[in-house]
């Protein structure tokens, strides 16, 4: 065990941090953020990667050892990390604002035939079933709340799914370019 921890311990601070290590700091500033703005733990994983995305954003070239252990040594945030932060797509939507699923129209009933009394002592007198026309189901009124609100969720995972491409694309630049040397 002391061999290794001499070892970290003689860690070049210009040295470029590991994938382990650029995550436990996202994970350490996600968790500094969480539980300054109350935000609730189901909202880790997403708070998570916009921490990354920032980051990874701020520090083109990679963060070193020595910004790792300073990052993790500090109890307090980076102000261009407060500011590039989406913490409105962090908040639970309200119960109103949520859309609501249409519900699907009642079955519409089978057409039945009606039965008709013979006529006495008559030749029987071919005649059409009468046949009951099924009523046109009303349509939901269109309903602007829920549209809008629909439309804002849709723009905020539009928005979430864009920074995990950016984080992607990032991750991919900092791989080729430890590659490349």
């Amino acid at each position: 065990m002391k061999a290794t921890s001499n070892s970290f311990a003689n860690i070049d601070n210009n040295r470029l941090a590991t994938a382990k290590q650029f995550f436990r700091v996202t994970v350490h500033h996600a968790n500094l953020v969480k539980d300054e703005m109350n935000i609730p733990e189901k909202f880790f994983f997403r708070l998570r990667k916009q921490v990354e995305a920032v980051l990874a954003r701020h520090n083109p070239k990679g963060l070193t050892h020595g910004d790792v252990q300073k990052f993790l040594a500090s109890k307090k945030l980076p102000k261009y990390l407060i500011g590039n932060l989406q913490i409105l797509t962090l908040v639970e939507p309200k119960a109103e604002e949520q859309p609501k699923v249409a519900k699907k129209a009642p079955a519409k009933p089978k057409p039945k035939a009606v039965k008709t009394q013979p006529k006495a002592k008559k030749a029987p007198a071919k005649t059409q079933p009468k046949v009951v026309q099924p009523t046109a189901t009303a349509t939901p009124e269109f309903n602007h709340k829920d549209f809008d609100a629909r439309l804002t969720f849709l723009e905020g995972e539009v928005s979430v799914m864009s920074e995990d491409i950016q984080t992607i694309k990032s991750g991919m630049e900092m791989i080729l370019e430890s590659i490349r040397g």
